[in-house]
């Protein structure tokens, strides 16, 4: 990564911090920055809270799903609720990198996003899990705040996702 994205994640990592509250979209923040703001703040979130700091970037309309590898991983809402209470327990720590981050605004309340991923999950018997790959995410504007409307992760085929 170049030196001007590190130090552009970087500001964008604080400005997300130093939210009162980070999960929602800081006051002015609309569009594009808005957008970023709300990675870099779902980042650091992740790192706080473990695999549940992702319920408060989900979208709660009906429409909301993931899907990870080709396949459906959560339908609604419920489900990964459901997965992440589930999965929330076994994880000591995680951290999620994005990197060459593309926002393109649809619309003043939607926006497509697509990034690089870098992901070490650490388990609660210390065995360290790292992914790499990209995804793809309709986000949308509600309430003020940036949400996830739909997700899609993929891994390269040449080695599973496994981080290098």
């Amino acid at each position: 990564m170049s030196g001007s994205r590190r130090v552009s994640l970087f500001v964008l990592l604080l400005a997300g911090a130093a939210c009162q509250s980070p999960r929602a979209t800081p006051s002015g923040a609309t569009g594009e920055a808005g957008v970023r703001a709300m990675l870099a703040a779902l980042q650091v979130d992740l790192e706080r809270e473990g695999p549940a700091g992702w319920m408060a970037y989900f979208a709660e309309d009906p429409a909301f799903f993931m899907a990870s590898e080709g396949r459906l991983l959560f339908p609604d809402r419920a489900a990964a609720a459901e997965m992440v209470a589930a999965f929330d327990p076994r994880v000591a720590h995680m951290q999620l990198w994005l990197d060459d981050v593309r926002v393109e605004l649809l619309d003043a309340r939607r926006a497509v996003v697509a990034a690089a991923y870098r992901e070490v999950i650490l388990d609660v018997d210390e065995h360290e899990t790292p992914m790499r790959g990209y995804l793809t995410a309709l986000v949308e504007l509600v309430d003020g705040a940036w949400r996830f409307r739909n997700l899609h992760w993929s891994s390269p085929l040449d080695g599973g996702g496994a981080a290098r």
